[in-house]
């Protein structure tokens, strides 16, 4: 709850006297509240995400995989929540926000600072390459060079929420005229983009009416 979190929080900062920044968990309802109690108790930063709460069975042996039945799940698995998260908060909270959850290379290090992050750190990428750290360093710096960009903060400056994708793929369903699942969804806008990939058909527009014959294109694709 905000008032656990806030007294948590506030409890460290009166006996620390070094820069304090919270780790958020991502399973919780609202991650901004959680943010918003940890600046309110005056917490320096906060760090997030943290694992997601994940469970996989072993169907021959029929139990789970873990002792403990459920674990933390990284790696790039969930990098596309720890962005969603990233940019809620800092949308949110006035102090720095740390960017982390599946970022293994510098495209992914731009994504975070691009939806709010101020510096972002590599856990699990670690694993998968140990050189993860100094190739992303180089990725961040071969973007910058490709955009013309000077300095790396400046990333942080780029307003890129809600603009229009340059993309002519990426299209939103609508309903003669009216949003199906909102200008603004991300989830509508990758969904039709995987159709026109996929089938090879712009679909700027879907009429009720005509949604039938599409979807049972789209479906035949999978039965193949």
């Amino acid at each position: 709850t905000y008032e656990g979190v806030k007294n948590v929080t506030s409890q460290c900062r009166k006996v620390l006297d070094k820069p304090l920044i919270v780790k958020l968990t991502p399973n919780v309802t609202d991650i901004t509240e959680t943010a918003k109690a940890v600046e309110d108790a005056g917490a320096d930063g906060v760090s997030l995400i943290n694992t997601l709460l994940g469970m996989s069975i072993d169907i021959e042996k029929q139990r789970p995989f873990l002792a403990n039945n459920t674990g933390g799940l990284s790696g790039p698995a969930i990098k596309p929540v720890a962005v969603r998260m990233v940019y809620q908060v800092a949308q949110k909270v006035n102090i720095p926000v740390l960017g982390l959850g599946g970022i293994v290379n510098g495209n992914d290090a731009v994504e975070f600072m691009l939806a709010g992050a101020k510096a972002i750190s590599i856990g699990c990428g670690n694993f998968i390459d140990p050189y993860a750290g100094p190739k992303t360093v180089e990725g961040i710096e071969d973007y910058l060079k490709r955009h013309n960009i000077d300095d790396v903060n400046d990333i942080l400056q780029l307003n890129v929420i809600g603009a229009v994708p340059d993309d002519e793929n990426i299209v939103v369903a609508t309903n003669k005229g009216q949003p199906l699942v909102g200008d603004d969804s991300l989830a509508g806008q990758a969904y039709m983009n995987i159709c026109h990939r996929i089938i090879g058909e712009d679909v700027p527009y879907l009429d009720l009416e005509e949604t039938k014959g599409f979807f049972q294109k789209f479906a035949s694709i999978f039965k193949k």
